[in-house]
């Protein structure tokens, strides 16, 4: 997994990638970040207005990449303002018992 935390104005504050983390992992979670804190709402909450269609499915074309407004981002708040956003990507499923990882990737 990868973590991201960024401002209110998504300047990094902090990031950390974890081990054996996808490819692309490092690079979705900022934008996810970015996202959160520019429209102070969760990703959930944008994903959903994206799939709606209209501005909101244009935004991340206008934006080239710089948000992702996909699931794995939310804002921090403190005192009902907005004081940044945190962006994670990359988290694996758990494993279950029924579900043993396979003896070539332990």
């Amino acid at each position: 997994m990868t973590v991201t935390v960024v401002d209110e104005a998504g300047r990094l504050v902090l990031s950390a990638r974890g081990d054996g983390t996808g490819f692309f992992t490092p690079e979705t979670r900022a934008p996810k970040a970015v996202a959160s804190a520019a429209f102070k709402r969760s990703n959930k909450e944008l994903a959903e207005m994206v799939a709606q269609g209209g501005f909101w499915s244009i935004v991340p074309t206008v934006l080239q990449g710089q948000i992702l407004p996909t699931l794995g981002g939310t804002p921090i708040v403190r005192g009902g303002q907005v004081i940044g956003a945190i962006g994670c990507g990359g988290a694996r499923a758990p494993r279950t018992r029924s579900a043993p990882m396979p003896a070539r990737l332990r």
